[in-house]
């Protein structure tokens, strides 16, 4: 099966006309109403679309931006949201003189760190576990998704993502609860690799051993070669 890639766009285009154009918001006006949330709600479904397009076709997409308060991130940052891209805002302050020069040397790095870190793709996740809790729901930059499980097109050590899980059963004192997660992905050098991290938990009724578990899985472990 072919694998996509990687699609790196650099626009100071402001979105105002042409494909998924949107209008200009006045933002001032709609911060701390009621209709602030239309500010990260996207005009149109031009990119949602575009995204589940290059997504199927596990294409990723990094946005580098340069304009003015008129860019309507919202409506176009769901193609880099929906493929584990990263979307890079410059506002450009046309008051200070040196403005462009530190925007430039943002770029500079966040471009460096795209190019040089570790990036993986066609990555799919599933978690599994023991009888009594559920997945409710999986939350990341692509909003929420449901099930146990998501694909990427792409992922890398500045993406993660949570796992929100219910207890739907009363769990026994003193037991031990299983949690695996697996990993499938495509490394820079088209190797594919399997990853499996398993977790168990034991439960208690003395509340002095009680700890709020947060599962964190490094990057190390979940693309360790």
């Amino acid at each position: 099966m072919d694998i996509g890639g990687r699609v790196i766009v650099f626009t100071c285009n402001s979105c105002v006309a042409g494909f998924g154009a949107s209008k200009p918001r006045e933002d001032i006006k709609l911060y701390h109403t009621e209709n602030e949330k239309i500010l990260y709600l996207p005009q149109n479904n031009a990119f949602v679309k575009l995204s589940e397009d290059l997504a199927e076709k596990r294409i990723s997409v990094d946005l580098f931006v340069f304009g003015n308060n008129q860019f309507d991130l919202a409506n176009f940052s769901p193609i880099c949201n929906n493929t584990g891209g990263s979307c890079f805002f410059y506002p450009i302050d046309s008051q200070k003189s040196n403005d462009m020069k530190q925007k430039f040397e943002k770029l500079h790095y966040n471009l460096t760190r795209i190019l040089t870190r570790e990036n993986y793709y066609d990555v799919k996740f599933m978690l599994r576990h023991s009888l009594g809790f559920e997945v409710i729901e999986i939350l990341g930059p692509f909003n929420k998704r449901l099930g146990s499980g998501l694909s990427l097109p792409s992922c890398d050590p500045d993406l993660s993502f949570t796992f929100m899980m219910r207890i739907n059963d009363n769990l026994k004192p003193e037991s031990r609860y299983h949690f695996q997660l697996v990993s499938l992905f495509v490394d820079n050098y088209n190797q594919r690799y399997l990853r499996i991290i398993n977790y168990t938990l034991l439960t208690t009724n003395d509340i002095s051993n009680y700890l709020c578990i947060n599962f964190t899985f490094r990057r190390s472990d979940l693309f360790k070669h």
